[in-house]
């Protein structure tokens, strides 16, 4: 929206520019100058005339019919999602290293949707996929989330939060220091 306001603003300016009378100069070199202002004892009639600009005629627009907003707006999509895996309370042992999420949708996720993915509140992901996978994560317990958000960012459906907890190995040695 903002490119065509501009690329119309800019259309208006060079329209002026265009009506400005231009004054040809040749000196005694032969150097051929424009300018806006008369040279030196010329009057101010004097302008040449540039020949008019190429112009291809347009082509006839048949009128459209403008949407109203109600027939703009898509209807309200009622959407069922939960988190399939992890289950809750499940432990991710200490071998794995990453996270995978997969979420289950009804219907459809619709165009211009999308699923955001969350890891204890903060988001890690905005996909249209239903499955995700967090890289690397962290030992201790967390809360993964899932919402769906339209194109305004508004929140259309969330799942349940899912408790995970993450198993590492100690780095502190057995035994004390």
């Amino acid at each position: 929206m903002r490119s065509a306001l501009l690329l119309i603003t800019l259309m208006l300016f060079s329209l002026l520019t265009v009506a400005q009378p231009i004054y040809k100069t040749v000196d005694e070199e032969g150097r051929v100058s424009y300018s806006d202002k008369p040279p030196r004892g010329v009057q101010e009639d004097a302008s040449d005339e540039l020949p008019p600009v190429n112009n291809v005629p347009g082509q006839p627009v048949s009128p459209q019919r403008r949407a109203t907003a109600e027939e703009e707006a898509p209807d309200p999509v009622d959407y069922s999602i939960e988190i399939v895996s992890p289950q809750p309370d499940s432990s991710v042992p200490p071998g794995q290293r990453d996270l995978p999420i997969s979420v289950w949708l009804q219907p459809a996720l619709q165009p211009g949707h999308a699923l955001v993915y969350y890891l204890d509140g903060d988001p890690v992901a905005e996909t249209r996929s239903t499955q995700h996978i967090v890289r690397e994560i962290y030992r201790g317990t967390h809360t993964v989330r899932v919402e769906i958000l339209d194109p305004q960012g508004q929140s259309l459906a969330a799942t349940a939060p899912v408790t995970i907890h993450v198993h590492r190995p100690s780095v502190i040695p057995r035994g004390g220091s």
